[in-house]
């Protein structure tokens, strides 16, 4: 953009596309042009209709001249077609079957680069046991004011990997991996007695912030009054809740 002086990016992403697909990728170990078509990607005057002996024959551009000005006889374009033809049914056998070399090797590769992944995932986060005490991180935007930003809960069931976490208020609804989970050193929580408090309920992760907040619940309450919210058509006198700083600027408010 800046070197055309334009402001129309939608018409370079295909540059950008190309230029990422030519680029090695350690995962496939090799391009994804090559993974995808067998070959690697043809630029400048390989992507051509000139023939490829008579390309690198080509150094200066009076040789790229000469090529393209040099006059065709009939015979030379019906020799020309059968010779065509003859080569793309060969390298259309020939690209099959690198297309099928270059992704067999690319699934090798990714799956040697998942087992790595693994590996030093397990070394990383090593396996919890049934009654640990771990620490659960709470997103900002499932937190509401005064919620901790940790919440302490215990390992109940362990199943593929995945983790059920019960804490004082409740089960947590959705299993954890290890990597979304952090061990205490001790075990601050009795994974009996938190199951008896809990009892049957089941609940999301901010239902469980929302319980541990000192504040309550994450409110989204709120009102846009502009007659100073006197009566009961106003939302949160009609909830029972007072006007708050994200309602309205307005100074006549009565349910303040």
């Amino acid at each position: 953009m800046g070197d055309n002086n334009s402001s129309d990016w939608p018409s370079a992403l295909r540059f950008i596309q190309f230029k990422k697909n030519r680029a090695f990728h350690s995962g496939i170990g090799r391009t994804p042009y090559e993974a995808m078509f067998g070959c690697t990607a043809r630029i400048g005057l390989m992507s051509s209709n000139l023939p490829n002996d008579e390309i690198k024959e080509v150094i200066t551009e009076e040789d790229l001249e000469k090529i393209t000005n040099e006059p065709i006889t009939e015979e030379d374009e019906i020799g020309n077609e059968i010779i065509e033809i003859v080569e793309k049914n060969s390298e259309l056998d020939d690209r099959q079957e690198n297309i099928c070399i270059e992704r067999k090797n690319s699934k090798k590769n990714l799956e040697k680069q998942g087992e790595k992944m693994m590996k030093l995932s397990k070394e990383k986060f090593p396996q919890l046991e049934i009654g640990t005490t771990v620490r659960v991180t709470i997103p900002d935007v499932d937190r509401a004011r005064g919620s901790p930003r940790n919440i302490l809960a215990v390992v109940t069931q362990v199943e593929h990997d995945l983790y059920k976490l019960c804490t004082e208020h409740g089960f947590l609804k959705y299993n954890y991996t290890r990597q979304e989970i952090a061990a205490c050193e001790e075990n601050l929580l009795d994974m009996y007695n938190v199951i008896k408090l809990a009892g049957d309920r089941q609940l999301t992760l901010r239902e469980a912030a929302s319980n541990s907040s000192v504040a309550g619940p994450q409110g989204y309450q709120r009102c846009h009054c502009k007659t100073g919210c006197n009566n009961k058509h106003c939302a949160c006198r009609g909830a029972e809740k007072l006007c708050n700083s994200k309602c309205h600027g307005s100074t006549n408010c009565k349910n303040k």
